[in-house]
């Protein structure tokens, strides 16, 4: 839920260090860059350009990570300095299976959304090693990253440690909550569409019937899954945002009600034109 074009890097290192005092500023500074880096210089799979799971995405997911922690943190929790920082790694990297690295041999025919998780953690797994984290400290990411898969199952996932299985409901639940809070999260839901297609998925038809099934996505996939398969883990937002910035209030659900509600209201006036639906979208999103 950072602001259009904001770099919530600094955000993330002030929540960090209040989190744990040994956060590794300057890792996670060359993390940042590293990956941001990784985005501009790499292709997409297909030609999905700067799509829905960009930089930005990315970036965002990677701070609501880090105020899920804060918010643990601030409740009373304890957040070991090593989960949090498998939790920001896999954070930043849980979408990198998404672009074509030197070297990969993923195309458009393997490399669709489903399943690009593995490859994320493979890409992770060569970046921590590359700089030689313990094996451990590696092995504890890759439950973190298949998560945020929509189509895993949380219940059949392997965690080493509770730590390990409280960070990767922190990052999967951050997943959604970035996204759809969003407030260009309807103006990118055509990105989203064009990534599916072009990536096999074919779920819906077009945009359209995507925009028109996104209110019956939020009620019968997403809340329970953050509510119930990934613990309630998103009511540790409030106490970031009480802590933090003396706001007694969930910023994350206010705005996802608000996007939902606002596609409720076009959906059903504008009854399936897309001419209609294009002219209540008229925020920009970030380059």
């Amino acid at each position: 839920m950072s602001g259009a074009g904001e770099n919530p890097l600094e955000e993330l290192l002030v929540l960090g260090r209040q989190v744990h005092p040994s956060f590794p500023e300057g890792a996670i500074r060359e993390l940042h860059q590293d990956v941001a880096n990784l985005f501009a210089q790499s292709q997409r799979v297909s030609s999905w350009g700067h799509g829905y799971h960009d930089f930005n995405h990315t970036s965002s997911v990677a701070l609501a990570t880090a105020r899920l922690f804060h918010g643990l943190h601030s409740e009373g929790c304890v957040v070991a300095g090593e989960q949090l920082e498998q939790g920001i790694y896999s954070a930043y990297f849980h979408d990198i299976g998404l672009l074509q690295l030197p070297g990969s041999t993923v195309s458009s025919e393997n490399g669709g959304i489903r399943g690009h998780e593995q490859r994320s953690f493979a890409a992770l797994l060569t970046y921590l090693r590359a700089r030689s984290f313990p094996e451990d400290f590696i092995k504890g990411c890759k439950p973190m990253i298949l998560c945020t898969s929509l189509e895993e199952n949380p219940a059949q996932v392997e965690f080493a440690s509770p730590a390990i299985k409280q960070a990767a409901f922190a990052l999967a639940t951050a997943d959604i909550l970035a996204q759809m809070a969003d407030r260009c999260y309807l103006e990118r839901l055509p990105q989203l569409y064009q990534e599916m297609v072009e990536g096999g998925v074919k779920d819906y038809t077009s945009a359209v019937e995507l925009m028109g099934f996104t209110s019956a996505f939020y009620q019968q996939v997403v809340l329970e899954r953050i509510h119930t398969s990934l613990g309630n883990m998103a009511r540790y937002m409030k106490a970031h945002f009480r802590e933090r910035w003396g706001v007694n209030r969930n910023l994350y659900q206010e705005s996802i009600f608000a996007n939902i509600e606002y596609i409720r209201k076009i959906v059903s006036q504008c009854q399936g034109s897309k001419a209609c639906l294009d002219s209540y979208l008229r925020r920009e999103t970030p380059a």
